[in-house]
């Protein structure tokens, strides 16, 4: 059976019915904002504890490297044929060149810009973009300066990482 509506009955019933729909609406937008700032947070913690893995390996990734630019160096020229100060000068030197240091420093700034965009709010898009791919950049450079296996395989699940960030952020718009 159908119901005659007075055109000002109508209306009021169809603002009432707008009005729930576009609370519920902004409800599920801030509840689905919440859970992708907790999943962004935790995955910058997972980053965070792989850097904190890396850092830890630099200074015996330092020692084994230089020991084995000096058994390399060592291979090729006689005994006593080389000066060993400035041996020891050169391989520090080389040695320096592959320190990853700088890197995981910027890395950890660049975690602490995202997590201070993520407190701030607004327009963040932009700029998360951007830091992922500073983080992307740092991260290759660390895995291009060292040769340990163990840096190498966690600067890959970083980049698993940022990339799974990427994806989220993706989801701002």
């Amino acid at each position: 059976e159908s119901v005659e509506l007075e055109p000002e009955a109508a209306q009021e019933l169809l603002f009432a019915g707008l009005e729930q729909a576009l609370s519920e609406l902004v409800a599920m937008r801030l509840a689905e904002g919440q859970s992708l700032v907790a999943d962004l947070r935790q995955r910058i913690e997972v980053v965070e504890s792989h850097l904190e893995e890396i850092a830890a390996c630099v200074p015996l990734a330092r020692e084994q490297s230089q020991s084995r630019l000096r058994e390399k160096i060592e291979a090729l020229l006689e005994p006593g044929s080389v000066n060993e100060d400035r041996m020891a000068l050169e391989i520090a030197l080389i040695a320096e060149r592959s320190d990853i240091t700088e890197e995981v420093v910027r890395f950890r700034s660049h975690n602490a810009q995202f997590i201070e965009a993520l407190d701030k709010g607004g327009e963040v898009g932009k700029r998360f973009n951007f830091l992922l791919q500073e983080m992307n950049r740092e991260a290759n450079t660390i895995s291009s300066k060292s040769s340990e296996s163990a840096i190498i395989h966690r600067v890959v699940e970083i980049k698993e990482e940022v990339e799974r960030l990427r994806e989220q952020v993706q989801n701002l718009a």
